[in-house]
């Protein structure tokens, strides 16, 4: 009487091995879009963050401070020094929160360094400050494929908004 052997052949694993191999390959890409476009929001709602962090400490404390900052202890005069990182001050210029810049991948492009709250929440410069945090195709494309605008109007309040290639000149 012969008796039954169970388990795989040789050839079904290898055929089983073949098929995972292919769709790793097809799902490999998609998968680093993914990523790139989670690093790329999850940059922009860091600075939504500290936006609401300095409007709430601005109505608290009677003034609040949210500027770029190449150091991390003093504010920068310029505006694209957002992407090394941000903090937030209190009226007396003392730290509240410092914030990681942004990686290499992601360009950052403002209309003002400073974003200051007054005690009623409302902002200066009057007319409000966009930031652009923007996702180049690849490191050596500054072809811009995809963004996050961050706008905040006179009256403090930050907005996002996905922005493409067309509205994100300045930021390649």
């Amino acid at each position: 009487m012969r008796k039954l052997q169970s388990g795989l052949t040789l050839v079904e694993l290898m055929v089983t091995v073949g098929i995972i191999i292919i769709l790793m390959a097809v799902a490999m890409p998609k998968m680093y879009a993914v990523l790139d476009h989670n690093t790329l929001v999850a940059s922009a709602n860091s600075l939504v963050q500290g936006l609401h962090l300095a409007r709430s400490e601005a109505i608290r404390s009677g003034g609040a401070t949210i500027c770029a900052s190449t150091d991390q202890v003093n504010c920068s005069a310029d505006p694209t020094d957002w992407k090394t990182g941000w903090i937030v001050q209190d009226v007396t210029n003392t730290t509240i929160r410092v914030y990681a810049g942004v990686p290499d991948t992601i360009t950052v492009s403002a209309t003002a360094p400073v974003i200051t709250y007054r005690n009623n929440g409302f902002i200066l410069p009057v007319g409000g400050v966009t930031v652009d945090f923007c996702k180049a195709r690849n490191k050596t494309d500054a072809e811009v494929t995809t963004g996050t605008r961050i706008s905040v109007n006179t009256a403090g309040k930050p907005r996002a908004e996905r922005i493409t290639t067309t509205t994100a000149k300045k930021c390649a």
